[in-house]
């Protein structure tokens, strides 16, 4: 038996605009009783969730997206599954652009070497 997991396999940062509420999305790969699937999850900024009182993440099946399939029960998914390993993506993604802007830095400072 598969043990049940999901793998972030893309992930961006959408800024919605020039006044909402930045997003990341992710296509996250899904494994789920032996099941695959590819899930698309919309991420808001996780200090959100406190004014809320709520996860603000959304997930959809992209496949049942292809089909434009987007009713609810039809392709409803509970985001607060999914968030933990979004936020751990991101975090991980802040850490390497930060690695690499330090790099940059160092690079400059001392002539590239």
């Amino acid at each position: 038996m598969k043990q049940d997991s999901r793998t972030v396999r893309v992930l961006d940062y959408h800024r919605n605009g020039m006044c909402g509420l930045g997003f990341h999305v992710a296509i996250v790969d899904e494994v789920e009783q032996g099941q695959t699937r590819e899930m698309l999850v919309i991420r808001f900024p996780s200090e959100a969730d406190k004014g809320v009182g709520a996860v603000l993440c959304a997930a959809f099946d992209l496949a049942k997206l292809d089909e434009r399939e987007v009713r609810f029960f039809h392709n409803s998914w509970r985001g607060d599954h999914y968030a933990d390993v979004i936020d751990r993506a991101i975090a991980a993604t802040v850490r390497e652009k930060k690695y690499a802007e330090d790099q940059a830095i160092y690079d400059l400072t001392h002539g590239g070497k």
